[in-house]
């Protein structure tokens, strides 16, 4: 048995995993590409591809930015059209590394063209190499595809027990409860990510509304699931870029 344990751990540390750390509670974040099957239908592989590269770009560039500026890092696995980031651990500097993660990642790759949908959750993660399983990755995999609209869910038991440093942000907005359109259940106030906080910092509002009419407004000819995602991401997006220091109702 020992052997087989000793085994075990042998071939966790050539996937780069240590044992000791490779089950732990972690913040974890599930990003899913809107519209990637069809993207992949109606043009040509290069060009998909092309995009694709923007998409990988950016994520590596957010992470080293993570890096270097903050010290800090967030790990992440991609499966085609979706991305699993998690956190080292479950401290207030690391739920603050992942929500600027997602919050730039989402807003960047906005701009870029690209809209992504996520959510934020926190439990036991066990990772070996580009293996990642746990409830937490479930609970976000289930809990994104259940919104409605361009945007990022946190888990309320995420917010719960974070120091005043991080508290400071729900304060000033970056992180405000919000009405969150689901596909189904009961209409309630969720913690929702101000992903357009980090655009507010760098161009103008009526930049950012052009830059969403234009991509919401690339193909006339949709049904109505895909317009209430562009209904429920306008009137978010309106209501969040207006925010200073009063509370959004949503």
């Amino acid at each position: 048995m020992r052997e087989e344990n000793d085994n075990m751990n042998d071939k966790m540390r050539l996937c780069g995993t240590e044992p000791s750390l490779a089950s732990r509670d972690r913040y974890v974040a599930v990003l899913d590409i809107l519209g990637f099957s069809n993207l992949v239908k109606t043009n040509k592989l290069q060009e998909v591809v092309s995009i694709y590269e923007q998409f990988l770009n950016n994520i590596v560039w957010q992470s080293k930015t993570l890096v270097e500026i903050w010290g800090e890092e967030i790990e992440y696995r991609l499966f085609s059209d979706a991305i699993v980031a998690f956190s080292k651990g479950t401290l207030c500097t690391d739920f603050t590394n992942m929500r600027r993660f997602c919050q730039t990642l989402i807003g960047f790759s906005f701009l870029r063209g690209l809209l992504l949908r996520g959510a934020i959750t926190k439990g036991e993660l066990w990772i070996n190499g580009n293996i990642v399983l746990g409830s937490p990755v479930v609970r976000a995999y289930e809990l994104e595809k259940a919104q409605e609209w361009v945007g990022c869910v946190i888990e309320d038991h995420c917010i719960k027990g974070l120091q005043s440093e991080e508290k400071g942000h729900i304060e000033g907005k970056e992180i405000i409860l919000y009405e969150v359109p689901m596909k189904k259940g009961k209409v309630d106030k969720q913690w929702a990510l101000n992903w357009t906080w980090p655009l507010v910092q760098m161009t103008t509002e009526a930049a950012i509304l052009d830059c969403l009419n234009r991509l919401l407004g690339q193909n006339n000819d949709v049904d109505w699931c895909v317009k209430r995602k562009q209904d429920n991401t306008l009137k978010f997006v309106k209501s969040a870029i207006h925010l200073k220091s009063d509370p959004l109702n949503g």
